[in-house]
């Protein structure tokens, strides 16, 4: 057996972080050279003023550059700043020193005072399209050097996650024209906004927006068409025929985008399944569908369909191959399965998506099940122990997935198939659904759907 440990790391997941940050162990060193700084600063201007009000330095030597700049920029500062307008000036000043006081105990204390008022300003103007052009030229401006708008970053995806919730129905009930059109704005900045500051990563950023855009197309999708939708007009409903206009128009948007970026993986080589070109493939050929039976009502054909589920399954099989092995090698003896080639840390999230959407639209949600429970062998046999390539593998396949919204969004596809009828051409036999009552009944127990965990 390998001489790996028995217990990993979970992949890191937004919904299952505690609610108070770790401590920092280099906080109290980080605050000792603030402090320092500051009181440096601080007495060095203090000294200054003193001295120049005391003549401390020579009117004829380097001294009188000290005099000049009191005389040539102080004084006419202070004139038309505050002596100018008093007692007017009072106002401004003091709302100014009151922010720089607040900054600056926040500065020294490691806890940052004014986040909260800086995090609500930024939101509302992310909800707004001229607010959302001014925050892209700052950030545009900013994108290559030191000064790189992390923070504003950080809200932005705040925002959008939060906003898939909504649209999911896990917060404040079923979405809204408005909500989707604002959910389709942000998604198209935080690619910009990812793409711009990439770097040396553009793959793997390229890889990562590719999953973002795929799954906000799906959960758009997913939300408006439950029969309970209703949008912006109040009576439009699209849980039949074609979908709403806000929602033709948001999915029509992020398709586009989406179709661009998969457009960079053409020129690589797509034999094998697991390939960043293979995946781009799949998620094109699904993304055209889907924009086709949203915006003209028409289902994609099982022929169209039916090389992405072959493509699903063959992954499914080969992580599987890898969690036999390994179950393999505790009894001690067996070989090692073929190892798939490391690819990009947002591929197997992408694959998920995938996976999600192909059974989704072809009705066939053992593809959802089955590419699961594959995951979840992949992790067990990751906490048994593989060997390096192996585990190098798993750690890259899964450390983005599966997360709450794929087990929601997997409850959600085989429930929804328990009441359908299938006439014609599919890629299932309807006697093959018997079996699914249970697992929809376990999935929707882990997504936490209250209503079908009887």
């Amino acid at each position: 057996m390998s001489d790996a440990p028995l217990s990993a790391p979970a992949p890191a997941s937004r919904y299952l972080r505690p609610l108070r940050p770790a401590k920092d162990p280099a906080l109290s060193g980080r605050l000792a050279r603030r402090w320092c700084l500051v009181a440096f600063i601080g007495g060095m201007l203090g000294a200054l003023a003193y001295g120049t009000r005391a003549r401390w330095f020579s009117f004829d030597g380097p001294g009188y550059v000290v005099y000049w700049l009191h005389d040539a920029a102080y004084l006419p500062l202070k004139g038309h700043l505050w002596t100018a307008w008093l007692p007017l000036s009072l106002v401004p000043w003091t709302v100014a020193a009151l922010l720089l006081g607040i900054a600056l105990a926040g500065y020294l204390s490691g806890r940052p005072l004014l986040r909260a008022a800086h995090m609500k300003a930024t939101r509302f103007a992310l909800a707004s399209p001229t607010g959302r052009k001014i925050l892209d030229r700052w950030h545009a401006v900013f994108a290559r050097t030191r000064f790189r708008a992390q923070h504003l970053e950080q809200v932005l995806e705040e925002e959008r996650a939060d906003l898939l919730d909504v649209i999911d129905g896990a917060e404040n009930g079923p979405p809204t024209g408005t909500l989707v059109t604002r959910l389709a704005a942000l998604a198209r900045l935080s690619a910009a906004w990812r793409l711009r500051c990439g770097g040396g990563d553009g793959d793997a950023v390229r890889m990562s927006v590719s999953a973002d855009l795929l799954e906000t197309i799906l959960r758009i999708d997913v939300a408006a068409s439950a029969p309970e939708s209703r949008w912006a007009s109040g009576s439009e409903s699209s849980s039949g025929g074609m979908a709403a206009p806000p929602v033709r128009a948001a999915v029509g948007n992020l398709a586009a985008v989406l179709e661009a970026h998969l457009a960079t993986y053409a020129d690589q080589p797509a034999e094998d399944p697991f390939a960043p070109a293979a995946l781009a493939g799949e998620a094109g050929i699904l993304v055209r569908a889907l924009t086709a039976r949203i915006a003209m009502g028409r289902s994609a054909e099982a022929d169209l369909l039916r090389p992405v589920a072959a493509a699903v399954m063959e992954r499914c099989n080969r992580l599987n191959g890898i969690r036999a092995a390994a179950e393999r090698r505790l009894r001690g003896h067996g070989n090692d399965a073929p190892v798939p080639e490391a690819s990009l840390p947002a591929s197997g999230r992408l694959a998920l998506w995938i996976a999600l959407s192909v059974a989704r639209e072809a009705e066939a949600p053992d593809l959802a099940q089955a590419t699961l429970d594959s995951l979840s062998g992949l992790d067990f046999a990751r906490t048994l122990g593989l060997p390096s390539p192996a585990r190098h593998f798993a750690d890259i396949w899964l450390a983005e997935a599966p997360d709450l919204p794929h087990w929601r969004m997997a409850a959600q596809v085989i429930g929804a198939a328990q009441s359908i009828v299938l006439d014609g051409d599919s890629l299932a036999d309807p006697a093959d659904r018997e079996h699914l009552n249970e697992p929809m009944h376990r999935l929707a127990w882990t997504a936490g759907i209250p209503e079908t965990t009887r």
